[in-house]
């Protein structure tokens, strides 16, 4: 998934098959603990408390973000498309919204730690970073 695809719809279901996935990963599964099944309720109210219509804005804003990026690409404005993408996630940073999913997202984390430590970006040490027409 893309950085700036990231628009996050968890329901009960799925928080709680992050947990079975977490329990599944050690080296002997093991059914989730009392405690990871209160923290994936504790996401599911975390989610359930993000306003629709916000998250439905922050996934029209990506998928317009994302078609404006695929067009200077397509022309070949690297530069262009690599500027906008790093205006764009300035913009995602600062946005209470966005605060407010990371919080959730946090709550994942937290379920599954070591898949938590996998996830983080970056590439490998001292890696100059690639350009977004890459992804594409």
């Amino acid at each position: 998934m893309k950085s700036y695809e990231f628009v996050s719809q968890l329901s009960a279901t799925a928080a709680v098959a992050i947990v079975l996935l977490g329990a599944a990963s050690g080296a002997a599964a093991q059914a989730p603990t009392q405690q990871q099944m209160a923290a994936a309720m504790k996401m599911q109210q975390c989610m359930a408390n993000l306003d629709p219509s916000v998250m439905e804005k922050i996934e029209a804003s990506g998928k317009k973000f994302e078609a404006e990026v695929k067009a200077l690409c397509k022309a070949g404005k690297r530069e262009e498309a690599q500027n906008a993408a790093m205006a764009y996630g300035r913009e995602m940073a600062t946005s209470e919204e966005m605060k407010a999913m990371a919080k959730c997202g946090d709550m994942a984390a937290q379920m599954m730690p070591s898949a938590a430590a996998h996830a983080g970006g970056g590439g490998a040490k001292g890696e100059k970073p690639g350009n977004i027409c890459d992804e594409q």
